[in-house]
């Protein structure tokens, strides 16, 4: 199911992978070239509200205070 389109590469997408804090995304792609990705934290905050299988451990809202309200 597709969540979020980021458009940009010519080529097929090999990797992905999230900046520490999970604000940035960076992709790389056969076309040679990496791409780094300013995501909307509340946006995707509300996608994974949608798709949770669980409650936030105490530990996981101390590190991501908004996501807990």
């Amino acid at each position: 199911m597709e969540r979020l389109l980021l458009r940009g590469h010519r080529g097929a997408v090999v990797d992905v992978a999230f900046g520490p804090d999970g604000t940035k995304l960076a992709s790389a792609s056969t076309d040679g070239v990496v791409r780094v990705w300013a995501l909307d934290l509340d946006q995707l905050v509300l996608l994974a509200e949608q798709s949770v299988t669980r409650g936030l451990t105490s530990e996981e809202c101390s590190r991501y205070p908004s996501a807990c309200g």
